[in-house]
């Protein structure tokens, strides 16, 4: 029996390799890219640009290499074609990674996501671009839903037991595992073996599936009596929510659109499922649930552009929105398609979706584009209004701008840093941003154009002009990437510590030290750092530091000497070295509290 077993799971492997193997190459380069990110997730900014855009560069290559081949097996060509038409993935792939900018920005993530899914529905129809074949084409799918769902069961399955044994070893035995292997694990199941798994399960005889009309009995099931009664419930719920609305005239609030996007799929999802059973006598309701599900969604699209547009009116538009308005756009023309068209092609809907995802990627109608200018012109739009935009440049503000209006200033310019890089506010400024921002990290960009600007900065998260004394401090020593060690034995790096009530260490950070706990907190009632070690306890006092930068706000300090600190206990010498602190002072109390900190713990 086992070897019958193993000689099964040997050729299913084998056979894989040979009808894939750039993809199978894909993934292995792709998890082992992976593994080194996370292994050394603190090296050199050069060396996790490249890693980082060569798993990305896998993640699309794997779904558009493995549609391609589905293609190529069914053209009618000589095989020098067919190996010259699986060759151009490859160096779109290549071209793509080099395309790349040096740094992994949010942009260049979304963009590769888009364009997965984008593969995706391509995988879905690669096989079956030509007319007919439409229970081929169903039959295909199908298995493929299910080959999906059972590779990632068997990898849940296997990742939790080598997890158990893992820590049946590390206690039992007091072997030393580090937390990232289980990550590092769980990267190379999900990227080698889920990958090569799911493939092994792919169809291949394309004639048979047109013939098959079988319809597995558990697929019927978890359909009929799992996915339909959440779509109804969906639908019943949204339709309550719309009635009052409608009763009260009062307009949606923007977390609709999540329920209504969830309706849409889930239905739609479940109509595909399904699809072959609406020619049986029996089954014969489904047509009706079928023509009225897309009736009934009519108001609920509605519902959703109204509910988006209240959203752009306020905000303008971001990455976000767009996606939800184009999904809004086509959830209506696949609700329009199915009710007019007689053909009714299950077809249309992978191919009119992944047309979508790869338009958005790209070009000014993209995302990136539409939503850059939108902002933009918002931004134009509101220094105008606030007599700050002279000859189309931003000048510097000598008046006081009221709390709302500095704070959707500042959330534009944040918006447009954060996701298009502070380049993108070049045009608007005479002062040169590379000279602005030298030395500074991305995340206090905004802040020191604002300052420059004359406009206070204000947080996202602050309601009111009561918390609106910042500041903002970095220690160009984290910008130079180098630290002396000297003679300390040991380096704690810490950050996004916790707050605690009281002088005890009740909600500290924990750190393990060769067999002694290291302790680190701040009160929530004063500026102070507190370090338990060695049943020692210390305190480092910020406020000093705070008293010299309170009325200059968001800057680096002149000398990173100013945010080192040296302790000495009874059993140890310790120096902290701070990377960056946010602060908010409590206007008219003399009370700082700590928002953010981050640096690192040298101990001997």
């Amino acid at each position: 029996m086992k070897q019958r077993f193993f000689s099964r799971l040997f050729r299913l492997s084998h056979t894989s390799l040979k009808r894939f193997p750039e993809v199978i190459v894909t993934s292995v380069i792709g998890s082992l890219a992976m593994l080194f990110f996370v292994e050394y997730e603190h090296a050199h900014s050069v060396q996790q640009q490249w890693v980082g855009n060569i798993v990305l560069t896998c993640v699309i290559g794997l779904s558009l290499l493995v549609g391609v081949k589905l293609l190529v097996e069914r053209l009618q060509v000589a095989a020098r074609i067919k190996l010259l038409l699986r060759a151009i993935p490859l160096l779109f792939l290549v071209g793509y990674y080099f395309s790349l900018p040096k740094e992994i920005e949010q942009m260049v993530v979304i963009r590769s996501l888009l364009l997965a899914l984008a593969f995706h529905c391509f995988v879905a129809v690669a096989p079956y671009l030509r007319k007919g074949e439409a229970n081929g084409f169903w039959q295909f799918n199908k298995t493929v839903f299910l080959q999906i769902i059972l590779s990632v069961l068997y990898t849940a399955v296997l990742y939790l037991g080598i997890v158990l044994a893992l820590l049946a070893i590390k206690n039992l035995f007091g072997v030393e595992i580090k937390d990232r292997r289980f990550f590092e694990l769980w990267v190379l199941l999900v990227g080698i073996f889920n990958t090569w798994f799911f493939l092994s399960g792919l169809p291949n005889d394309y004639e048979q599936l047109e013939q098959d009309c079988s319809y597995p009995k558990g697929l019927k099931v978890f359909t009929q009596y799992v996915l339909l009664p959440l779509v109804s419930i969906y639908l019943l719920i949204l339709y309550v929510y719309l009635i009052k609305i409608i009763a009260l005239w009062k307009l949606p609030v923007g977390w609709v659109s999540v329920l209504i996007l969830s309706f849409a799929i889930a239905g739609i999802l479940s109509l595909l499922l399904v699809h072959p059973l609406r020619a049986e006598e029996n089954e014969s309701w489904l047509k009706h649930f079928t023509r009225w599900f897309y009736r009934l969604q009519f108001p609920l699209v509605g519902l959703l552009f109204v509910a988006i547009g209240k959203r752009l009116s306020q905000y303008g538009i971001t990455e976000e929105r767009y996606f939800i308005l184009i999904l809004a756009f086509w959830l209506l023309g696949i609700s329009l398609y199915f009710l007019i068209s007689r053909k009714k092609n299950i077809r249309f809907i992978p191919i009119s979706l992944g047309a979508l995802a790869l338009l958005a990627s790209f070009g000014p109608w993209g995302c990136f584009s539409v939503s850059k200018n939108n902002q933009l012109a918002r931004l134009k739009h509101f220094l105008e209004k606030e007599q700050l935009l002279v000859d189309g440049k931003w000048v510097r503000s000598s008046k006081n701008i009221a709390f709302d209006k500095r704070k959707t200033i500042c959330s534009v310019v944040d918006y447009l840093n954060d996701m298009h890089g502070s380049k993108s506010l070049q045009p608007l400024l005479s002062i040169n941003l590379d000279t602005l921002f030298k030395k500074k990290a991305k995340y206090e960009h905004a802040s020191a154009l604002l300052d420059t600007m004359g406009v206070r900065y204000v947080d996202k998260w602050q309601q009111s002009e009561d918390r609106d004394n910042y500041v903002r401090l970095s220690n160009p020593t984290e910008a130079s990437g180098v630290l002396e060690l000297e003679t300390y034995r040991y380096l704690v790096n810490f950050g996004n510590l916790y707050a605690s009530g009281s002088e005890r260490e009740q909600k500290a950070s924990k750190f393990a030290v060769q067999g002694d706990t290291l302790y680190l907190w701040y009160p929530s009632d004063s500026c102070k750092l507190k370090l338990k070690y060695r049943s020692e306890l210390s305190e480092v006092d910020l406020n000093p530091l705070l008293n010299k930068y309170k009325d200059a706000p968001g800057q680096q300090v002149k000398d990173s000497e100013e945010m080192v600190f040296h302790l000495k206990t009874k059993n140890s010498q310790i120096k902290f070295i701070l990377y960056s602190l946010d602060v908010t002072l409590k206007e008219g109390e003399h009370k700082a509290t700590i928002n953010n900190l981050s640096g690192c713990c040298l101990l001997k």
